[in-house]
């Protein structure tokens, strides 16, 4: 014979006023801790699933989780030394600034000595061409 949900459902509510009524120190209370649950969520999901069946799934589902928290835990430990060892290998941000202030100083310095050489050479020039010289020493 085939049970329907609603009688499924009293069923339940049947067994859990017994169970109820034997009080808080109970052994079938206790050992049916969770099972109710269960059961609703088999006539609501139209599923057969037993409490010892979850707690199977819940100890793989924590094995594996574990597992991959581990695996986490050692990318992450392989990530924290691959940043130091990046850190090391560049200037820090004072180091930075001070490079950046040299550079800056040898293009002003280099940019003067240029426009100190153009000026140097266009007086030259003009002196040339002053001295009435033939072309071939201008």
């Amino acid at each position: 014979m085939i049970s329907t949900k609603s009688e499924e459902e009293k069923a339940l509510k049947k067994i859990k006023t017994i169970v109820g009524s034997l009080g808080e120190n109970s052994y079938l209370a206790a050992a049916f801790e969770g099972c109710f649950d269960v059961a609703e969520d088999n006539i609501k999901n139209d599923s057969l699933c037993s409490l010892k069946q979850v707690a199977e799934k819940e100890a793989k589902d924590k094995e594996y989780f574990k597992k991959i928290a581990n695996r986490l835990s050692k990318e992450a430990e392989l990530e924290k030394m691959e940043i130091n060892v990046l850190k090391k290998q560049i200037f820090n941000s004072a180091e930075l600034d001070c490079l950046l202030t040299c550079i800056q100083d040898c293009k002003d310095s280099w940019t003067e000595r240029q426009k100190t050489s153009e000026k140097k050479l266009s007086n030259l020039q003009r002196s040339r061409n002053a001295m009435h010289l033939p072309s071939k020493y201008r």
